[in-house]
């Protein structure tokens, strides 16, 4: 038994099977645990609507239904605790809009890591006008 141990190859051979074992150990049996960020839901009341697009040389928004929302977001909490309520936008395009009175949808734009689950409402009705002018002598 001593010439075993005296043995330099036997050493090496031992030290290469116990190294094995310790990185096996090491890597084979990884769980620690990995932070998972707990997805949550909050609602945002009253958001305003931020109307944009129209020639206003040309027309007049007169009147609209609603000029704030309800926006329910999810996302991660911290995510959601760091955000104020003025980092939500809600648009409405009245590039395409005509004279009279029309339904446009609302699109929302919200920071990077949260997704929007539901609008409150998602369309707004509109009444534009054409601007008339008129030049009068004082």
């Amino acid at each position: 038994m001593n010439k075993w141990i005296n043995n330099n190859n036997i050493s090496k051979v031992l030290a290469l099977a116990v190294s094995i074992l310790l990185w096996s150990m090491v890597h084979l049996n990884d769980v620690t645990p990995t932070p998972t960020a707990k997805i949550d839901s909050r609602i945002i009341d009253n958001v305003k609507v931020q109307a944009f697009g129209l020639d206003e040389k040309k027309y007049i928004l007169s009147a609209m239904d609603t000029d704030q929302v309800q926006l329910e977001v999810k996302g991660k909490k911290s995510d959601l605790l760091s955000m104020y309520s003025e980092d939500y936008k809600v648009r409405l395009d009245l590039s395409k809009a005509k004279v009279g009175t029309s339904t446009l949808p609302l699109t929302v734009d919200v920071p990077s890591g949260i997704e929007v689950v539901n609008v409150q409402p998602s369309t707004v009705t509109v009444n534009i006008e054409k601007r008339d002018t008129s030049s009068f002598p004082v």
